[in-house]
Parts: structure tokens; C-alpha cells; sequence
């Protein structure tokens, strides 16, 4: 059993645009004990993107909470809204942007390929 409260959580810029804020719930061997590479929640602020990137060996999973968040994955573009799940296989170039005025929030989480 774990119980990880807010103010337990690692904070740090997200690799793909240190403007974006990322709280770690878990990650590292106990993550991958579990099955997953990571579990965070991700602030993006008005105007900021991530870069476009690729996983070849993680899928990824969000899930907006507060705000919009725009997603363009391989050649797809749209916006989440909150209680959208987004997935992103394996290998999908992928970025993701707030082109909103209101901050958005979004739980991530990462699980690895089969091997």
C-alpha cells in the first residue's frame, strides 16, 4: 500500500520544455515493480508546447484535468478536454501544446512495451 501526498511529490521540468512543470507520483524501480515507467501530473502554462518527440519503448497515457490540451500525434491533431483519456502508442511522434489563456493540468503516465 502506498498513500503519496501532494506535497511528497518530486517536482521538475518536463525534458521537453523545462516552462512545463511535471510532479512525480512514482517512478524508478518502484514504477516499474508495478508495471509502469512513470505516474505524473504536468502543468502546462498558457502558450508552451512540448517538443515533438518519440517512445520506442513506452506507451503514454493522458488524462487532462484542468484545461484544454492540444495533441498533435503523427499526422492527428486535436484538443483534449478534461475526463479524455489520450493514448499514444509506442513509436508515435507526438507533441502536445496549450494554446489556451488558462493553464492545463494533466495526469501522464508511461508503460513500457513488452520486451
Amino acid at each position: 500500500m502506498q498513500h503519496i501526498k501532494a506535497e511528497n511529490r518530486v517536482n521538475r521540468p518536463v525534458t521537453h520544455n523545462p516552462s512545463i512543470n511535471k510532479s512525480i507520483y512514482i517512478e524508478g524501480e518502484f514504477a516499474k515493480n508495478l508495471g509502469v515507467v512513470f505516474l505524473q501530473m504536468a502543468n502546462f502554462p498558457p502558450g508552451e508546447s512540448a517538443k515533438e518527440h518519440v517512445h520506442q519503448t513506452m506507451h503514454e497515457f493522458f488524462l487532462p484535468a484542468i484545461g484544454h490540451l492540444g495533441f498533435v500525434i503523427e499526422d492527428h491533431q486535436f484538443t483534449a478536454e478534461p475526463g479524455d483519456l489520450v493514448i499514444i502508442e509506442a513509436g508515435e511522434k507526438h507533441f502536445q501544446y496549450n494554446d489556451t489563456s488558462e493553464e492545463a493540468v494533466v495526469l501522464c503516465w508511461g508503460i513500457a512495451t513488452k520486451t
